[in-house]
């Protein structure tokens, strides 16, 4: 082996190193943080922007999480109080399908499904709240 080929294998092993130093502080550092992303979920008119975490979930306290799920739960829930909103203005038989079929689908109480639109307005701060996951 000449000198050349030393210098270019210890070279080559220094950039390895260094990348594999460098790979393992950034994963652990990610895994470490809470890192988030916005998504924006869109419908109609309607433009409504949520977190997502990088990992999954979030710690909010010993044993307690808050998932990606339940954040884009949580946007739907808030496109469907506006939706609401829209329709005690002007009710619309479209409208009121598409209000029940995502509280349906994206409710924050599990277990409960609602099939009239008037137990949703009278029963509107339990049946949609969406003040549970706000942290």
């Amino acid at each position: 082996m000449t000198a050349r080929d030393k210098k270019s294998n210890r070279r080559n092993w220094t950039i390895g190193a260094i990348l594999t130093v460098t790979f393992c502080a950034l994963g652990l550092f990610i895994y470490s943080s809470d890192l988030k992303y916005k998504k924006t979920l869109n419908y109609r008119t309607y433009e409504i922007q949520y977190e997502q975490y990088f990992k999954g979930s979030r710690k909010v306290y010993e044993g307690h999480y808050v998932d990606n799920k339940q954040k884009e739960d949580q946007a739907y829930m808030i496109l469907a109080n506006r939706l609401l909103d829209d329709y005690l203005k002007n009710p619309n038989p479209g409208l009121k399908e598409d209000i029940l079929t995502i509280r349906n689908k994206h409710n924050l109480i599990d277990g409960t499904t609602v099939t009239s639109i008037d137990s949703l307005v009278s029963n509107r701060k339990i049946l949609m709240d969406t003040l549970i996951l706000i942290y």
